[in-house]
């Protein structure tokens, strides 16, 4: 009976750290967007899961001049014609993203949010969110490319939000509201199929 208390005690402990991080993270909104399902897409729930979620994943290749083969050794990629320059593990860090563009290109790309949020204080026009930088290297003459993924996590769309049927294949049409938190992390505002 006592460890039944105690599991009880440790299950409400971590459900209420939880949600004191949940609390945090939206006490502060660092920025808010609007994206479509040309960013996004719905995994329609199931009998035996009933969420339906939001994905979002933005990502892309470089050749551009901000991300060019000086800035690739700033992040610590060997830029060399080597095997070794061909496998390296991504860097993780943060993307400025611009928003209300088609695509939501990356600008930029830091270790750290903050040297960002220096360089992009416009929250209406930019977001910075986690993101991955890994380089790529074109056949033929040997080029170092960068290309920077922004994965964010799943949002649950609420239930009963009514969510048209779609043939097989076809995808959901809609615009949804994203707001970004204290710790960079999403949460779905506002979700209206189309």
């Amino acid at each position: 009976m006592k460890l039944v208390g105690i599991l009880i005690a440790l299950v409400l402990v971590a459900n209420g750290a939880a949600l004191m991080g949940a609390w945090r993270n939206r006490s502060v909104v660092r920025s808010e967007f609007t994206v479509t399902e040309e960013q996004c897409s719905v995994q329609m729930g199931e009998r035996n899961r009933p969420t339906t979620y939001l994905h979002c994943l933005f990502s892309q290749r470089w050749t551009d001049v901000w991300l060019n083969e000086r800035r690739m050794r700033e992040f610590g990629f060997d830029t060399g014609d080597s095997d070794r320059a061909a496998h390296q593990l991504p860097r993780r860090g943060f993307a400025a993203i611009r928003i209300g563009e088609p695509g939501a290109p990356a600008v930029d790309f830091a270790f750290d949010a903050g040297t960002l949020q220096e360089r992009f204080p416009d929250r209406q026009t930019h977001t910075i969110l986690p993101a991955e930088l890994s380089a790529t290297y074109a056949t033929g003459p040997f080029q170092p490319r960068g290309a920077i993924l922004v994965f964010l996590p799943a949002m649950a769309i609420p239930h009963g939000q009514a969510i048209p049927e779609q043939q097989p294949g076809q995808r959901v049409r809609f615009t949804a509201k994203i707001r970004i938190g204290r710790n960079y992390e999403p949460w779905l505002v506002e979700f209206h199929p189309r």
